[in-house]
């Protein structure tokens, strides 16, 4: 995929902004934890925010769906069920900022959500035996893959915060080192004078 470069005046705008995310990378980056510098915990408190935000778009934008649009009321208790724990999940990312509830490790609670959303896809395959709709056997075998999956990594986590922090960072740097790239690039040329 080729990236066209559109010539703008505000190209300045571009540096300005991928300076600001490479700047949020380095204040974000976990390697101040044993410092006392002031923003040695601003990398966790991000995560752990950016963690119940995503949880608050799932439930928003899929989950309420599934409940709304659910086959029987069977399904719908079951979906509503996933709602208040990963609900809870979200909250305790939020309140552990507040040293309230501590729930802040990312792959304990990527194995909730991927137990808790197989089991009720096992439980709907379930509840279509001897109905007119079939159940795609497919589905049926990804579900039965994340409860799985999202008990060995609830049992047995395999990675933590700060590694998720990690990734958070870097993602910030690059897309500001592709911000200022693009800025540079992107202004126009000086009219050639008479």
């Amino acid at each position: 995929m080729k990236i066209t470069f559109k010539k703008t005046k505000a190209f300045w705008l571009y540096i300005v902004l991928g300076i600001v995310a490479i700047i949020s990378a380095i204040i974000l980056a976990p390697f101040w934890l044993n410092t006392d510098v002031p923003f040695k915990s601003w990398g966790s408190s991000f995560v752990n925010i950016s963690m119940g935000s995503a949880l608050i778009l799932y439930l928003i934008l899929y989950l309420a769906k599934k409940i709304k649009n659910a086959e029987s009321s069977k399904v719908q208790l079951l979906c509503i069920a996933e709602f208040v724990v990963l609900g809870i999940a979200a909250l305790g990312c939020f309140l552990t900022e507040f040293d309230v509830l501590l729930i802040s490790r990312p792959c304990i609670i990527l194995g909730i959500a991927l137990w808790s959303r197989g089991s009720i896809e096992v439980a709907r395959a379930y509840l279509y035996r001897g109905t007119g709709t079939k159940y795609p056997s497919w589905l049926l075998v990804v579900a039965i893959l994340m409860i799985t999956f999202g008990t060995y990594i609830f049992a047995n986590p395999w990675f933590e915060a700060i590694h998720l922090q990690w990734i958070i960072v870097s993602a910030f740097a690059i897309f500001g080192g592709f911000l200022i790239y693009y800025g540079v690039r992107a202004k126009p040329a000086k009219p050639s004078k008479p």
